[in-house]
């Protein structure tokens, strides 16, 4: 075989794969809403007045804007519990209106406060910091959530965090392992289970 026939199927092995992979949409730092509750988190991305109730069992329910606006306020009247916060405006609507996402968060114990998280969403996942710097990753097709060992850059809270910087590492997630490399302009995740490539940018 020519020289040239094998370096050209060479590249069409190598890049063919590659030009499959899952490219995600850059990363952005969006203002947002969040809560904590006695058994989880509700968290509200302004973009795209989503809601986001992630629950301590490592579940996660999702509430675009159609489906909480036209619900009353927190119509709970139930007395708060010393040191347990009722949620009001969109998380309220939720919660007040949802029985079976009140049963499972519980009382707030903090008021909502806003934030700007980094955040990247796809069709079916999301990847979004925690004012703290956590991050999590949620899995829209089994409605699942975790934190991952990965540091993204710091949502902007007051006082502002500065950016972490980490070595490359892996993760270990169950079975799954989460390669992770960062680079002056973002960081790059491959996920070993999917062989899916995530690109995040600061």
């Amino acid at each position: 075989m020519p020289k040239l026939t094998r370096y050209l199927l060479l590249a069409v092995f190598v890049l063919t794969p590659l030009a499959l992979l899952p490219i995600q949409a850059e990363a952005q730092t969006v203002p947002a809403a969040f809560q904590t509750f006695e058994r989880g988190y509700m968290i509200w991305l302004s973009d795209t007045d989503d809601i986001w109730v992630l629950y301590d069992n490592g579940t996660v329910n999702l509430f675009p804007f159609a489906t909480y606006d036209p619900l009353p306020d927190n119509p709970v009247a139930d007395d708060v519990p010393e040191g347990r916060v009722k949620p009001v405006r969109g998380f309220g609507r939720v919660w007040g209106n949802y029985t079976f996402v009140r049963n499972q968060l519980g009382w707030g114990v903090q008021d909502e406060f806003y934030y700007e998280p980094v955040r990247d969403l796809t069709d079916t996942d999301l990847f979004v910091t925690f004012p703290d710097g956590r991050t999590a990753f949620i899995n829209g097709a089994n409605t699942t959530w975790e934190f991952v060992s990965v540091l993204a850059p710091q949502p902007t809270v007051t006082p502002v965090a500065a950016p972490a910087t980490v070595e490359p590492q892996h993760t270990t997630r169950g079975l799954e392992y989460i390669t992770y490399q960062p680079f002056e302009g973002g960081f790059m995740l491959y996920r070993e289970e999917t062989g899916a490539i995530w690109v995040l940018t600061n």
